[in-house]
């Protein structure tokens, strides 16, 4: 789901999904913000080191398209976000909270990808593995913490 929508729920859009499996795959991806995916891969692809790169050259362009995914991701949590009837005070807190939760999820998604910048093996397992293990608790566990902290019904 696009920032948009996760700062639409926070504004007290009490629109549940139904039951179904889509809706389930839905809730899995729900706090990943689609426009941080979308730099995310554009920028890796603008910036495709050359066959003779180094290492290093290639960790370093992976590690700034994650930086500029995760700045967009926490950016646009504050763009997108109207406060409606919210107190000043209470929309800034939602709009901090929002940007939180997606610059972690998209950090956690990039992580996940065997694109990241980060390669390691960690109980014989490739880090990417773990993450993406990671991935699927977050996203389940955000709505219950998104219901905790009051952005969500």
């Amino acid at each position: 789901m696009s920032v948009s929508t996760m700062a639409r729920l926070a504004e007290g859009d009490t629109a549940e999904p139904d039951s179904t499996l889509q809706s389930a795959i839905r809730l899995v991806a729900a706090y990943i913000p689609a426009e941080a995916i979308v730099v995310y891969i554009a920028i890796l692809g603008l910036l495709s080191p050359s066959s003779d790169a180094s290492p290093d050259d290639v960790r370093i362009i992976r590690a700034i398209a994650v930086v500029i995914g995760v700045l967009v991701a926490v950016g646009l949590a504050f763009v997108a976000f109207k406060g409606g009837t919210l107190t000043r005070k209470e929309q800034r807190r939602r709009e901090v909270l929002v940007a939180v939760m997606g610059g972690v999820s998209f950090l956690i998604y990039a992580a996940a990808m065997p694109s990241f910048f980060f390669q390691a093996d960690i109980l014989t397992l490739p880090f990417s593995q773990w993450a993406a293990i990671l991935a699927i608790i977050t996203a389940l566990t955000l709505p219950l913490i998104a219901r905790g902290l009051k952005l969500r019904k």
